[in-house]
């Protein structure tokens, strides 16, 4: 699998880009990556992705455009239209939603958007055409157990969803979100429950039999 990382001269000339004369005292307080992490990493010439996600995060930069910036990542930025988004909505979210169409339940006023636990399967059930997950874990190299496990339970690594949606010839960008690399805005879908809103009834529907069907198919 390719590898995904980031030179460290190339890194520290984006970091001074963003604040010049900025410590990495200071890059680790803003962005959460503690400091002997970024040592290591620098120190390896393997910077990681996800650390540039963070960093630029904590200096208030969009996590996307500015890693697309960077050798290897263009194709982050900017996100394809029609990314399939709903695959990162919990499915009781989705009845929620559809209940409060018939007047069943009040929409909840404090709706706060959460990752469905289910998203990365559903994500892969609809990028892979029924490919085996067998056959993408050998192409990725990684065992095939391993690989199921992390996939259900929405723990794949960065390089191992740039490296699914690359084999399958698609965005990453769902799989990044079903993940927790990004969140639904860096995606361009800012809030949640309205976006739900907009999306009709039949599509709706629809999407709750698809992740019926997904999670019979995780059993089998």
């Amino acid at each position: 699998m390719v590898l995904y990382q980031i030179s460290t001269e190339r890194f520290d000339s984006w970091v001074q880009g963003l604040e010049p004369g900025v410590m990495m005292s200071e890059v680790s307080r803003r962005s959460g990556v503690p400091e002997p992490t970024l040592y290591q990493q620098r120190k390896g010439e393997r910077v990681k992705p996800t650390t540039v996600l963070k960093v630029a995060s904590g200096f208030g930069r969009h996590k996307l455009m500015e890693l697309a910036a960077f050798e290897g990542f263009g194709s982050l930025w900017p996100v394809p239209e029609g990314v399939p988004w709903l695959a990162c909505v919990a499915p009781v979210d989705i009845v929620a939603e559809l209940m409060g169409r018939r007047n069943i339940v009040e929409p909840a006023p404090d709706y706060v958007f959460v990752v469905a636990e289910d998203a990365c399967s559903r994500w892969h059930s609809l990028i892979d055409g029924g490919a085996k997950r067998m056959d993408v874990a050998e192409h990725l190299g990684v065992p095939k157990n391993r690989y199921s496990r992390l996939l259900v339970a929405n723990a794949l690594q960065f390089e191992t969803v740039l490296g699914v949606a690359q084999y399958f010839g698609v965005s990453p960008h769902v799989g990044l979100v079903a993940c927790g690399y990004l969140d639904l805005a860096d995606i361009g879908v800012p809030d949640a429950a309205e976006a739900l809103r907009s999306v009709s009834t039949e599509v709706l529907v629809e999407e709750l039999k698809a992740r019926q069907r997904v999670f019979v198919r995780s059993l089998a």
